[in-house]
């Protein structure tokens, strides 16, 4: 009995290992992985600086947390975006809302419904529909919304298309059964369908949601990405203090 359960808290301390870079293949495409946990790593949402500057790249988010003396691990694009990098729907930031939620109707991935909302808190990461998130109202430290959802309850969106010929790198954010946050990017174009099935099949995430596409980009040094450029509204990092080990 005893070696039951220490198999067990041993499965569950694997999967809460958190800051995990990875460099898949599946079904032909190589992605680019990032796996954390809100538990044991610091994920934070960056837009605007405390002068109301936009950061815009992540090489300005790296200089920003240098100046804080913590050190930039990870970081993509966090979300559909509008003229003068405005989030195009909720925005929730060190738990102010600092855009509400768009709940109209166009045209357009962001408005593909159901669309969804990514949120983090100090304990929990979610991903839901934004129907869900309205009724629920989950507490959210840092939340982005953008669409359309990937994987719904464990199922790929209906309106996606297995042999859709729209083509586009893509990055996207998904939840696995562990609680585990899982960022992915593709390394050249795929349909919806396929980067769905990524998050289905391959990463097990209950719930995924899209990102952005074809401007989509990832810092991710363990894996050789140093990409500190960009232009976007919404940038998702994970950091730590220069004194830590890790």
């Amino acid at each position: 009995m005893t070696g039951i359960v220490t198999a067990v808290l041993f499965c569950f301390a694997s999967a809460l290992q958190a800051g995990i870079a990875k460099r898949i293949n599946y079904r032909g495409v190589s992605y680019d992985l990032y796996i954390v946990h809100p538990r044991k790593d610091d994920i934070r949402f960056f837009w605007k600086d405390e002068d109301g500057d936009l950061f815009a790249s992540f090489g300005a988010v790296r200089r920003w947390l240098r100046k804080k003396g913590r050190k930039l691990l990870f970081a993509t694009n966090g979300g559909i975006f509008e003229w003068g990098l405005q989030p195009l729907g909720l925005y929730i930031e060190n738990r102010r809302v600092k855009v509400k939620p768009n709940y109209r109707k166009g045209k357009g991935n962001f408005y593909l419904q159901p669309n969804g909302v990514f949120y983090v808190n100090r304990h929990h990461a979610g991903v839901m529909t934004m129907r869900a998130y309205r009724k629920l109202r989950p507490k959210a430290h840092f939340a982005t919304q953008s669409g359309p959802m990937l994987v719904l309850n464990r199922r790929i969106h209906p309106i996606f298309r297995r042999r859709s010929n729209s083509r586009y790198i893509r990055n996207g954010v998904g939840i696995d059964r562990y609680g585990r946050v899982i960022f992915a990017i593709s390394n050249r174009p795929v349909n919806f369908y396929t980067f769905s099935s990524l998050f289905k099949h391959r990463l097990h995430c209950i719930n995924a949601l899209y990102l952005d596409g074809n401007i989509s980009r990832m810092y991710l040094p363990q894996k050789k990405r140093h990409d500190l450029g960009g232009n976007f509204a919404v940038i998702i990092g994970v950091s730590k203090p220069f004194a830590a080990k890790k």
